[in-house]
């Protein structure tokens, strides 16, 4: 009981820390969180959140490069989402994502070692309600 009093302190404090101190960021409404997640905004991107949503515990929303990430209202991400945007990507309202979901709209690879950019085609997809993807 004392843990989900100290996270929903924590997610006020976050979020007003994230209002206050990064200009890009548009937030209309809270995150909730029942634990610690990341958010990373580079100075040229922008994060706008449409209203509430909800994020559980090693959750990263991270905008870089130019990228403009935006997410409506009632949105749920489940343990160990990741969303990395370095263009752009819109998640409709609503949207809920299971424990350990990748979201990139970048893409890279490996050469000798290191890390390195990938040219890439990128092109619009839509996943609608009830998909399973299944390997």
């Amino acid at each position: 009981m004392i843990k989900n009093y100290f996270f929903r302190f924590y997610s006020g404090i976050y979020t007003i820390y994230l209002i206050l101190f990064f200009k890009n960021i548009e937030l209309k409404g809270r995150i909730l969180s029942n634990g610690f997640y990341t958010v990373e905004v580079s100075k040229h991107a922008k994060l706008i959140i449409k209203g509430s949503i909800t994020v559980r515990s090693g959750t990263l929303i991270a905008v870089r490069d130019n990228g403009i990430l935006i997410i409506d209202n009632g949105c749920f991400f489940n343990r160990n989402t990741s969303i990395v945007c370095r263009k752009d990507i819109t998640i409709g309202k609503n949207s809920i994502f299971g424990e350990n979901v990748k979201i990139y709209d970048n893409d890279h690879k490996i050469s000798k070692g290191k890390v390195c950019r990938n040219k890439f085609n990128t092109k619009k997809i839509w996943v609608k309600i009830t998909l399973e993807a299944l390997f």
